[in-house]
């Protein structure tokens, strides 16, 4: 995984090895320009550690944040989930170090904002109201580590879940603050 400007087409995926040891922090980001990118990371035994795919589409960016639990060579998906022939993108590593407590902190909250787009996904009102709770949480994470954008995408969620379920003056709140 390194710096660098790259081109996909519509249903192919590009990987990408990092070699990591236990404890190190990767924190990258792929800045979709024009394609809406879905970054997959998996471990050194090939199970699936994380997805991400934010409601941003085809602009804005994807993090890439991990904290190693394993040496061994990590990979990281960008696939290519727009209807367009090609499009590129761009990988911007911003760390690769010892993982500090606030690192820990951030990659626990983007894996929360993660849960929350999965159960905002779903029919149900439960998952939906589930979601909130952990949109929240990782609204507080975001806001503790200063990442604007991830707030702000944060809020925007927020004001859909209750949208979705009909509070309409919640939802209000959420995105006026967004």
């Amino acid at each position: 995984l390194s710096d660098g400007q790259y081109k996909l087409k519509r249903g192919e995926a590009n990987s990408y090895r990092i070699t990591l040891t236990t404890g190190q922090f990767v924190n990258a980001v792929v800045e979709q320009q024009g394609i809406d990118a879905i970054v997959t990371i998996f471990s050194p035994d090939g199970s699936q550690l994380s997805v991400t795919d934010s409601q941003n589409g085809r602009w804005g960016s994807e993090p890439v944040l991990l904290i190693a639990t394993t040496p061994g060579d990590y990979r990281v998906e960008i696939k290519c989930a727009s209807t367009d022939p090609e499009a590129s993108y761009q990988i911007l590593v911003k760390a690769i170090r010892e993982a500090t407590a606030a690192d820990r902190e951030y990659v626990r909250t983007q894996r929360t904002f993660e849960e929350a787009e999965k159960l905002r996904s779903q029919a149900a009102a439960t998952a939906k109201r589930a979601a909130i709770e952990k949109y929240k949480d990782s609204l507080s994470g975001f806001r503790s580590a200063g990442d604007t954008y991830h707030q702000a995408m944060t809020l925007w969620m927020l004001g859909l879940a209750h949208m979705q379920l009909n509070e309409y003056r919640s939802a209000l709140t959420y995105l006026e603050e967004g």
